[in-house]
């Protein structure tokens, strides 16, 4: 398996090494599927096979969340690859052993304990579950290839199977087929669902987004209607308060016109009133002195009279 998990991430020698690690292990493995007559079947093959991916999986996350920038000489000295010793069980024993140790002195390399703890430490539990299953793997092919050796030295020991048994074992490995077909199925069906779930999720964000989007264009045009309808009542408003002012000022215009008017009329009655007394004053005079006048013609007249009288 090919991961270009470090990609833009860190320098050619990190890469380099990483790879060397993965062609290590997947040897181990190509090896002990080959002995063991191991397939996609088996549930050995499929538990190596899938703690292998768990694990690639997991340092290439991990690299991408969390990870030191290395120089390339920092990742000399590691262990040397032995590519050209061919490997047998007298020596998968050191292959898994070289594999598991190359993958924890690049973990511990890539992924400090300081800067990246929890990151490390899940990688490392991948790693160890790792060399576990590669261990019993190779114990059931040991097994199962002593077990072979021995029926093969022994071919009187070996029992024959009957027509029975042998569609018995049929049976059972047709059962065994349709049981992983089954699983296959299940599983393939497991990832339509949740793909089936992220487009429904990823749909319903989308209607959601939308949702909000009209929501709030919607809300805008409220608003702006709003900011409309206010500007149009304060405009209403300015115009009804310049009418009122207007109308006040006319009525004061009135108002005070209407004084002046009552004013001057109350001047004109004064003045007429002056004008009357002071006419009445003048025709009193004028009779006081007609009467004064009558009354000295009287008293020259009795004079008259008196000297007539005297004369005669």
């Amino acid at each position: 398996m090919r991961i270009g998990i470090f990609t833009g991430l860190l320098l050619n020698g990190a890469a380099a090494m990483w790879e060397s690690k993965e062609k290590r292990c997947d040897k181990v493995i190509e090896f002990l599927a080959h002995e063991g007559r191991l397939t996609v079947e088996n549930r050995v093959f499929r538990r190596m096979d899938e703690f292998r991916h768990k694990l690639y999986r997991e340092m290439e996350t991990s690299v991408h969340n969390c990870t030191m920038r290395i120089e390339d000489d920092e990742m000399e000295g590691d262990i040397e690859d032995r590519n050209d010793e061919r490997m047998s069980f007298e020596n998968v024993d050191n292959k898994i052993s070289m594999c598991s140790e190359g993958f924890r002195w690049v973990i511990n390399k890539m992924l400090p304990l300081e800067q990246c703890g929890n990151a490390r430490s899940r990688t490392m539990r991948f790693v160890y579950k790792l060399t576990n299953q590669l261990t019993y793997a190779k114990e059931r092919v040991m097994k199962r290839n002593v077990r072979a050796s021995m029926r093969s030295r022994n071919p009187d020991k070996v029992r024959p199977l009957t027509p029975e048994m042998l569609a018995e074992r049929e049976t059972k490995r047709a059962r065994k087929t349709d049981k992983h077909t089954a699983r296959v199925e299940k599983t393939e069906q497991k990832s339509e669902s949740a793909e089936q779930r992220e487009s429904s999720k990823r749909q319903k964000l989308e209607k959601q987004v939308k949702r909000t989007d009209k929501q709030e264009s919607k809300e805008s045009k409220k608003s702006a209607k709003d900011d409309k309808r206010t500007l149009k009542a304060d405009d209403m408003a300015g115009r009804m308060e310049k009418k009122e002012t207007k109308s006040d000022k006319r009525d004061s215009r009135v108002t005070n016109q209407t004084e002046k008017e009552q004013r001057q009329q109350d001047r004109g009655e004064i003045e007429g009133e002056k004008e009357a007394d002071r006419v009445e004053k003048v025709e009193r005079k004028e009779i006081s002195q007609e009467q004064k006048t009558n009354k000295q013609a009287q008293k020259i007249e009795k004079e008259m009279r008196k000297s007539v009288k005297k004369e005669e």
